[in-house]
């Protein structure tokens, strides 16, 4: 925005509680007024103590003015200016916890590169469009070959299964094209034999012995 500074600093004044005497307060800043065009290299010079940190606080949003107004090309600063770049006059960090933050970055830089290369190995396809209906695996599981993991059902293609009466089955056959009713739905769709699979037999009933008879037959064999 041409003309709109890119940061301006209008009738600012800072006042804080004295740490000696909490009764007391004492003006860091009074009145001052700063605009800082775009593209402008400025320089806040004077002796310690004078307010320069302060306006440099004010400025970066990290302090809120007793009075006055602070812009930022053009908007009011409401929070941290999220604009501007700070370097504070003093070290935030100690070196061996600057030393440790950049071990963990180079550690983590390298685990980024081993996951990008591993993800081309761990790409899923499926042969057709469906939806997973089941999961066969846990977070973290090992996936091996051959080891399935999940199941995907076709929702193109629906699965019927029915119990047919052994004298009902002389008149179909693999491929017959069969009329599926469902009430339910109102509909009725047109399937095709695909699988014909014979009942289990069902177990003959176990004889009812009486109590009589039965400690006979335990006598008998012992």
């Amino acid at each position: 925005m041409a003309g709109v500074p890119a940061i301006s600093l209008e009738r600012i004044t800072c006042t804080f509680v004295s740490r000696e005497d909490r009764g007391k307060r004492y003006t860091a800043v009074k009145d001052t007024t700063l605009v800082v065009g775009a593209g402008e290299f400025v320089s806040v010079v004077g002796p310690t103590g004078c307010g320069k940190s302060t306006l440099l606080n004010v400025a970066a949003g990290l302090l809120a003015p007793s009075s006055g107004s602070v812009t930022v090309l053009g908007e009011p600063l409401r929070g941290i200016n999220s604009r501007a770049g700070y370097l504070f006059q003093q070290d935030a960090l100690t070196r061996q916890a600057f030393q440790a933050a950049r071990t963990r970055l180079r550690i983590a830089s390298a685990a980024v590169i081993e996951a990008e290369t591993i993800l081309d190995y761990t790409r899923l396809t499926a042969p057709f469009d469906g939806v997973i209906s089941r999961k066969l695996v846990s977070l973290g599981d090992l996936a091996v070959p051959g080891r399935p993991l999940i199941i995907i059902e076709e929702s193109a293609t629906l699965r019927f299964e029915a119990d047919v009466p052994a004298a009902h089955i002389a008149h179909t056959h693999l491929g017959a094209k069969l009329a599926i009713r469902l009430p339910a739905l109102q509909k009725e769709l047109i399937g095709t034999v695909s699988e014909i699979s014979p009942a289990s037999p069902i177990p003959p009933p176990k004889p009812i012995i009486p109590p009589r008879m039965q400690r006979a037959i335990a006598s008998n064999r012992n």
